[in-house]
């Protein structure tokens, strides 16, 4: 294996990396949100334990008490802004109004909350306030940082269950990928059988087998292909090789010129068949038809020339050959295609045929060859040679939406070939 390219992360990274980035920017959140909830809580309760105190207050003063007054430990009233102390009145000027908690940091962490609401005591409308010392009742320095770090840790312990748990997910969910890999890593690299569907642990993964197994059995068919081109090739080219080895031994007799020029014709339709048969079975074996429309007649002397192509196949039989194609068909397909189609079937009938009679038969329905020679039974299993060309026969059909039946004969010995067109072939 070739690696030419940088791997890329690893499935498992990158499914755990974002997952875990995104755990920590949901604890960081909820960290801030919890701490600032209890920040807003703290101040709310002291808030209202001011505006509870407030009451008893008002009705000292509406008792006649004036000046500062002691409501308990750490709470006292003032029923005018003068009389409170500098160190609560630097935080707010006489205009005021509302309840808020201040923090004293030149005293430690003292805290201080204020309650400024206005009030008719006597007639009179005036600003009452109350001020608490929240510090023994606030929650201190170290008790925030004991209970930042009881978060800390409750928090870092969530990720790191959450992070074991999603890394194991993603080795379950990474490990058929991987086991899959192996398996083809270490096969043989020749070995394209289909790989084993058993133990698979998701549908995803029997997915990815079969799509796997599908590619390999592309990639067998198209190995395939390119060998029965090969066979194909040489098969078919030996007609148009004999004729030009024919005619190179032809040259050597005369030197007329009209002799010449007949074997000029016979080497340049050799040629030009060679090509169209190369092009022919190159598409064939590439499941691709070819893309130009053409029309080709099946007649008497097209028959008759294939006939006289595969002639030497008869010499010293005792064969007759009759030709039956009077009406002639029009057929959607390039004159190679019928050519190398109608010439094979006719060299597999000259063949197998010793004695005996071969005939062919031409309609509008399709082909025919009949022939007297041994029957299915005694070729079975022949394959090579001109059962090779049956192949080809088979292969043309089904490109081109054609049936191709071989069937024993009934009334007597021998075989018949028969194609049949189907309408959109024909041609009208």
């Amino acid at each position: 294996m070739f690696d030419t390219m940088p791997l890329p992360p690893s499935l498992r990274r990158q499914i755990t990396l974002p997952i875990c980035i995104c755990l920590v920017s949901v604890l960081l959140f909820n960290f801030l949100i919890f701490f600032s909830v209890l920040h807003y809580v703290e101040d709310s309760v002291s808030i209202r334990r001011a505006e509870f105190l407030q009451g008893f207050a008002l009705e000292k003063y509406r008792k006649g008490a004036t000046g500062p007054q002691v409501l308990d430990q750490l709470t006292t009233a003032y029923d005018s802004y003068e009389s409170m102390p500098g160190s609560v009145t630097r935080y707010f000027d006489k205009n005021w109004r509302g309840g808020a908690d201040f923090d004293d940091d030149t005293e430690g962490d003292s805290v201080v909350t204020v309650l400024a609401k206005e009030a008719i005591i006597r007639g009179n409308r005036k600003t009452l306030y109350i001020v608490e010392n929240s510090t023994p009742v606030t929650m201190t320095q170290n008790m925030e940082n004991t209970l930042t770090l009881g978060v800390f840790l409750s928090s870092l312990l969530i990720l790191v269950s959450f992070y074991l748990i999603v890394r194991r997910l993603s080795e379950n969910i990474a490990r058929p990928f991987n086991d899959l890999a192996r398996l083809i890593d270490l096969g043989n690299p020749d070995d394209l059988s289909p790989l084993s569907e058993k133990g698979m642990f998701s549908e995803e993964q029997m997915r990815l087998v079969q799509a796997l197994n599908d590619y390999r059995r592309r990639i067998q068919l198209s190995i395939e292909r390119e060998k029965s081109f090969s066979r194909y090739v040489s098969h078919e080219l030996r007609t148009p090789l004999s004729v030009i080895m024919g005619v190179v031994g032809l040259l050597e007799i005369s030197k007329e010129p009209e002799f010449l020029e007949k074997q000029r014709v016979r080497l340049e339709r050799a040629c030009r068949d060679m090509t169209d048969i190369s092009e022919t079975l190159l598409s064939l074996v590439r499941e691709k038809k070819n893309g130009i429309e053409a029309r080709s007649m099946i007649d008497q002397s097209f028959v008759e020339l294939l006939v006289e192509e595969n002639q030497m196949l008869l010499e010293g039989k005792d064969v007759r050959v009759v030709v039956d194609a009077k009406s002639a068909v029009m057929i959607n397909a390039p004159d190679t295609v019928l050519r190398i189609l109608l010439g094979n079937i006719i060299k597999n009938a000259f063949s197998y045929t010793r004695e005996g009679e071969v005939k062919i038969v031409v309609s509008d329905q399709g082909l025919q060859v009949l022939d007297t020679g041994p029957g299915l039974k005694a070729t079975e299993g022949n394959m090579e040679g001109h059962g090779l060309g049956l192949l080809i026969v088979k292969d043309i059909c089904r490109q081109n939406g054609w049936s191709f039946s071989l069937d024993d004969r009934d009334s007597e010995t021998g075989c018949v070939a028969s194609v049949n067109f189907n309408r959109g072939s024909l041609s009208v």
